[in-house]
């Protein structure tokens, strides 16, 4: 039994598939009489002032009610709106549509019967690639690489590939739990323009080594080259895994690999709460001010962490083993990523394109079938939509909230380079 309203905001009970409007309720016993909804029905039920069924009595309209499952999400989101009227709509229906099960497994069902069987191994993935049309709205071929060798696939198309060519900078970042069955990650590959991070290859990895990033690169620049293109780009921004860097400098020597201050400092806090510190860098200035290191000028960065940091260091071995893991790693010139790695002054937009891409999938690990749709249908339709505003000199808005930010980092920056302010209050800021 589940109480719900009605579209006029009357109270119902639902039974059994059957609405019941309410009738009247008997002040002598607190009993509440409930008929059928169905006019030439005389099914009726009596409930207690607990909301417990007494009885009931047969129905003789034709069976339960279509439109069950629309009235429910319905009555959800009226009463959510009342209790929370902060909450935007659209948030309060996608809410309750994803909390409703018999409506997400209507829908799943749906999708699953437009699909083919789903492949059940990493040879059935290639098979069924090599097999399935992977055109995209435009009509250009979007799978570049299906190596059952190497288990590498890659995505793109040639007007991706000419504006990665023109790039001076791109950027690459993985992301894990949304890539396909079987696959350890979907490596992306984007560029910036105008504003516009433009995703423009996608790479789905079996594992994160050396040899498969390296291949990975081959790959794509060999099918620049036989589109008579050169993918050789000055400067990749990148994450802190030395697989990647090593992979980066085989295929292009000469390229500047540039740290993102985003995956710098996501390090540098899992290692805290590796060390179970999290509590105190809430509390802590000196935790919580470490962060600051990675706005100040390469050569300046050993000489501030030995005299504003090691010098106050707080007591207790945990702060010990977290500056041990910063000087190993960060701090000193000979250290695996060095001060003068981190010039990075960009955001988290890899990031933000994988949360966004992510927020595309029902469930984790998708079935390639549906990862290839969105791949196709949404990601690849709104790339082509960036490109084509780049080509036309168009310049993406920055945020208010990240433009306030940026012009406040700026200015405490030239504060502090014009000596009007201390580099310890530089660096708390």
């Amino acid at each position: 039994m589940e109480f719900i309203t009605s579209k006029h905001g009357k109270k119902m009970i639902l039974i059994d598939g059957f609405k019941f409007n309410f009738s009247y309720k008997s002040v002598q016993t607190n009993i509440s009489r409930y008929r059928c909804f169905v006019k030439t029905c005389t099914a009726i039920i009596y409930v207690d002032d607990e909301n417990v069924l007494i009885s009931k009595t047969e129905h003789k309209c034709n069976g339960p009610c279509s439109n069950i499952d629309r009235q429910k999400v319905t009555s959800a989101c009226k009463r959510k709106a009342v209790d929370d009227i902060n909450e935007k709509p659209q948030k309060i229906i996608l809410n309750e549509i994803q909390s409703n099960n018999t409506i997400r497994q209507s829908i799943y069902r749906a999708r699953k019967r437009s699909f083919p069987i789903n492949p059940a191994s990493l040879n059935e993935i290639h098979s069924a690639l090599d097999n399935t049309d992977t055109s995209n709205s435009n009509g250009e071929e979007f799978l570049l690489i299906n190596d059952q060798n190497t288990n590498i696939i890659i995505f793109s198309c040639e007007t991706n590939l000419i504006f990665l060519c023109q790039s001076h900078t791109i950027f690459v970042d993985g992301t894990f739990e949304y890539c396909p069955k079987y696959f350890t990650q979907l490596f992306t590959i984007h560029s910036l323009k105008n504003n516009f991070y433009v995703p423009l290859v996608f790479c789905l990895l079996k594992n994160k080594s050396y040899e498969t990033y390296t291949q990975a690169f081959k790959y794509i620049q060999n099918k620049c080259n036989e589109k008579k293109l050169t993918f050789n780009p000055k400067n990749v921004t990148v994450d802190f895994e030395i697989s990647i860097h090593n992979a980066i400098l085989s295929v292009w020597p000469s390229t500047n690999i540039i740290g993102c201050r985003f995956h710098l400092t996501q390090a540098w806090y899992r290692k805290i709460q590796e060390l179970g510190l999290s509590t105190e860098y809430k509390e802590n200035w000196w935790l919580r001010t470490t962060f600051g290191l990675t706005f100040l000028d390469p050569q300046e960065v050993s000489e501030s962490f030995i005299e504003d940091f090691m010098s106050t260091i707080p007591e207790g071995s945990e702060y010990c083993k977290y500056a041990d893991y910063l000087t190993d790693n960060y701090i000193l010139e000979n250290s695996m990523f060095p001060p003068s790695a981190r010039i990075s002054k960009t955001t988290n937009n890899c990031e933000s394109f994988h949360a966004h891409f992510n927020e595309l999938f029902y469930k984790s690990h998708p079935h390639i079938y549906i990862f290839l749709k969105i791949l196709i249908s949404n990601v690849q339709n709104n790339t082509y939509i960036q490109i084509n505003s780049c080509n036309l000199g168009i310049q993406k808005s920055v945020r208010c909230n990240i433009k306030k930010r940026l012009i406040n980092t700026t200015n405490a920056i030239e504060e502090y380079k014009n000596k009007k302010i201390s580099r310890m209050t530089f660096l708390k800021k």
